[in-house]
């Protein structure tokens, strides 16, 4: 390649949204949780929800110095940073869908409407600009078959679990765990429609060494710890409440939980953070 053709190159190579959008998005997300946090009644659900929103809140206020700290790294041109904030847009998109669709209206509605429309430009964005081909040098130490067939596990034991109580409710039947009596639980609608087939698509990428195989199960495992670690941070609510937890499923969200941050921690040690030119400027390449 030519010194003219590589100039070019990094001209075409684009950054980040800037630093301001992510400090925009920390406002939404402060005004939410801080109102599920200390006014009383926020939440107008059975106790066990209310608390479960409540532990959710805390854990969701406490990612948003990190939401600022990977913006600011990403910025400087880290692509561990980005595919962690990345993880953090779907993890609050995935959230603030089931807030702004499933939770009893209240003062913060805007507050959450505003959260989902922030995050979820922000993971289209930063997605969909990622040049996975430039940014596959990256992954080379990356066990794709291993890590596939965890995502595929992962996926298809919570399809099962989700899927019976659906099934075995059928014909005229309603599935216990709505969060308003009658309603479907919003969890089921997300996870089975958007989120465990995000996990089978990067399993499948992963099994094809398709390079953007790596890049979606980091975004993919990053929302997995977040969220794991909401539930955690919701169970002990539920204790402190009185309410009772299920001791084998608060297990079982624990040891995934440690697992993705024990696979993302070897990856942040692993992976190489020098690669150039990870991101485009836009959407689509450009044609001439």
């Amino acid at each position: 390649m030519s010194v003219t053709s590589t100039a070019a190159t990094r001209l075409e190579a684009g950054r980040p949204l800037p630093f301001w959008y992510s400090l925009m998005l920390a406002v939404p997300l402060t005004a939410a949780t801080a109102y599920g946090l200390l006014v009383d009644g926020a939440y107008r659900t059975p106790a066990d929800i209310a608390a479960q929103g409540r532990g959710q809140d805390l854990l969701t206020l406490l990612t948003v110095p990190l939401l600022l700290w990977t913006a600011t790294r990403a910025r400087s041109g880290s692509l561990r940073a980005h595919l962690l904030w990345l993880g953090l847009m779907l993890y609050y998109t995935y959230s603030y869908l089931m807030y702004a669709l499933a939770t009893p209206y209240n003062d913060a509605f805007l507050a959450y409407l505003g959260a989902l429309a922030l995050s979820g430009y922000g993971l289209l964005d930063g997605l969909v600009r990622v040049d996975v081909y430039r940014a596959r040098p990256a992954f080379g130490w990356v066990p794709r078959r291993g890590l596939g067939r965890y995502l595929l596990i992962v996926a298809g034991a919570f399809a099962i679990l989700e899927l019976t109580p659906i099934l075995t409710a059928l014909p005229g039947g309603i599935p216990p765990g709505g969060f308003a009596p009658g309603m479907p639980n919003p969890v089921y609608a997300l996870d089975l429609a958007l989120f465990l087939p995000l996990c089978v698509a990067a399993a499948v990428l992963l099994w094809r060494n398709h390079p953007a195989g790596p890049v979606l199960a980091a975004v993919v495992l990053a929302k997995k710890a977040t969220l794991g670690l909401a539930i955690i941070a919701m169970t002990v609510f539920q204790l402190a409440a009185g309410e009772p937890v299920g001791a084998v499923m608060t297990a079982v969200f624990a040891a995934i939980t440690l697992v993705d941050l024990g696979v993302l921690a070897i990856g942040a040690t692993r992976m190489r953070d020098d690669t150039d030119d990870w991101l485009r400027r836009g959407w689509w390449p450009q044609v001439r």
